[in-house]
């Protein structure tokens, strides 16, 4: 065989290659291009218009009132709203007809992150660690029926002790 030919056997895969990513990079610059960023009732709203008929879409929206799978959970004693506007954030993600929902509620405290944690061990026994979560990040997951699943994160932020409370879509974690 001559150095031309392998020559071409060995530069062909790579030319196939990064003249597919050139086209995939076009077509993703087309589209985040005609991405359109908006207020929405005191939210955002991301859309990204893909092929006719169908649109992404992510959505962050503040609510005035918990989702009633938030409110049933226990609260840390001596815990304030993040925010004292706004009792949860749900963000959506809308991709190829199937909406992504999740409300996050986040409290603040002024207690040390491992007191936190203890508290919330002990009142969800049956709860799972999140084995993704770091030991600055804990996190404790609850498979619900028909596939919601809720979460306790516990971090630090600024001297204070976050605790988000929050629904997320089937699957999440590592259930």
């Amino acid at each position: 065989m001559q150095t031309g030919s392998v020559l071409v056997y060995v530069l062909a895969p790579f030319a196939v290659v990064g003249l597919a990513c050139a086209v995939g990079a076009l077509f993703l610059w087309r589209y985040v291009r005609t991405a359109r960023m908006s207020p929405m009732n005191g939210g955002r709203l991301l859309q990204i218009p893909g092929p006719p008929d169908s649109v992404v879409s992510v959505r962050s929206l503040p609510e005035s009132a918990l989702d009633p799978r938030l409110a049933s959970l226990p609260t840390y004693p001596g815990s304030v709203p993040y925010d004292h506007r706004v009792a949860q954030h749900v963000d959506e993600l809308e991709l190829l007809g199937t909406t992504f929902r999740t409300a996050t509620a986040r409290f603040r405290t002024p207690d040390s992150p491992s007191v936190v944690w203890a508290f919330f061990d002990a009142a969800l026994p049956g709860w799972r660690a999140n084995a993704e979560r770091t030991d600055a990040r804990r996190e404790i997951v609850e498979a619900g029926r028909g596939g919601d699943v809720r979460s306790v994160l516990v971090y630090e932020e600024a001297g204070e002790t976050i605790i988000e409370v929050a629904t997320k879509p089937p699957g999440y974690g590592s259930l």
